[in-house]
């Protein structure tokens, strides 16, 4: 993504940001409707802040968005496998991918 891509889904309102201010970090979301089940997710589409326990200080507040504004559940998609073992989080799918 680029700044500009962000910038145009936050003033069009399909992201939204949330601003850490103890910790001069951010997250953009992006609301999403499963096609198959009609669940409503909440996307945690970039997230910026300084260490590594950046999920654990800030999950009940997300948990708190997320649940105030109707949605079922909370998504993040990443590369690395550590985040397996954050606690609450679930590795639900794997994305296979051919270089042409």
């Amino acid at each position: 993504w680029r700044n500009e891509d962000v910038y145009a889904e936050c003033i069009n309102g399909s992201a939204f940001l949330y601003v850490c201010r103890d910790d001069k970090g951010f997250v953009i979301f992006k609301p999403q409707t499963c096609m198959y089940t009609s669940k409503k997710s909440l996307l945690v589409w970039i997230a910026y802040g300084e260490g590594f326990d950046m999920i654990d200080r800030h999950q009940a507040k997300v948990d708190e968005i997320a649940k105030s504004n109707g949605f079922d559940l909370l998504e993040f998609r990443s590369p690395r496998r550590g985040f397996e073992k954050v606690d609450g989080w679930i590795m639900r799918t794997v994305i296979y991918q051919r270089p042409l």
